[in-house]
Order: C-alpha cells, then structure tokens, then sequence
C-alpha cells in the first residue's frame, strides 16, 4: 500500500513526508532575492486582505453571538491564507522552513538569515501598501466608524494578549 500511495501521491509515509519538506524548504533557499520579495510583499498583502476580511464579516455581529462571529470570521480570514496557498506567496511562518536545510547543511546559516529578513521585510512592505489604501479609501469609516472601531478593538485585544504573554 506504501508503494501505490507514494506512486500517485496522495498519501506520504512519514519519512517520505520529510523528504518533501526538505525539498520544499531548499526550494525556499534557490529562489532569486527579487522572487523571494515579490513574493513576499504579495503574501503581506494577501494576510492584510484576509484581516480586511475579517474585519468586514466580525464588524456589527453582536446579535448573531460570539462563537458565530467568530467562526464566519474565521473563515474570511483562512480566504488570504488560501490566496498564498494557491498563488504561492511567502509568508514569514513558512519561511522558517529553511531551517532545514540549514539543518541538513545545505545552505549557511548566513543564507538563512538572509531569507528570513528578505520575507519578513517583504511581508511587512505588503501589509503597509494594503494599510495605505484602507486609510486613503477611508474604509474605517465603514458603518459610522464601526469597522475602524472593530479593527482597533482587534489590535488592542492582540497587543494585550502579547504583553501579557510577555510577563509569563
């Protein structure tokens, strides 16, 4: 059964699944910088637009209850996940995958580095290109100011959550 699974791949063997994230994470390591930016700056702007989403679909749903708003929230949200899936963007997250192959010792751990910031830098230059847009459209002014307010709630309960965490 292992043999036919692997001959189509739709299923891997557990070892044969670590065969595929070290090809895929030495696929990270020899794309060209310009590919490795573009790329990034797409995946931040597909992230910002997945919580553009989700500011859209939480922002007024009192009366539908908190485990439903969330839940249609959370499904807005995976949509800018599936965007980097299908158009294959690089999100910092996935980017870590690299460490492998600097496990493997095939690539330095310079090179890593270098892979991490150049998706870290792109990401960040993605979600503000997206921010400006929000901001000169005027998008917080949505629902007489209820979306801005909703995505400030948002950051605020997300920098508390961080800070608390930090305490520990």
């Amino acid at each position: 059964m292992a043999s036919a699974s692997s001959e189509n791949n739709l299923l891997f063997s557990p070892l044969e699944m670590m065969a595929e994230a070290e090809k895929f994470a030495l696929s990270k390591a020899k794309k060209t910088s310009g590919m490795t930016m573009s790329l990034a700056i797409m995946a931040g702007a597909f992230i910002g637009l997945a919580f553009l989403f989700y500011i859209t679909v939480t922002t007024g749903s009192a009366d539908a209850g908190w485990g439903l708003s969330r839940l249609a929230g959370g499904l807005a949200f995976s949509m800018g996940l599936i965007l980097i899936v299908i158009c294959g963007g690089e999100l910092f997250t996935s980017s870590v995958l690299s460490s492998i192959s600097w496990a493997n010792k095939q690539i330095s751990f310079s090179k890593m580095l270098s892979i991490w910031g150049k998706v870290y830098v792109g990401n960040f230059i993605g979600a503000m290109f997206l921010l400006l847009i929000v901001s000169a459209a005027g998008l917080y002014q949505m629902d007489n100011g209820q979306w801005g307010l909703n995505a400030l709630h948002i950051a605020q309960h997300k920098l508390h959550h961080t800070w608390y965490r930090l305490s520990l």
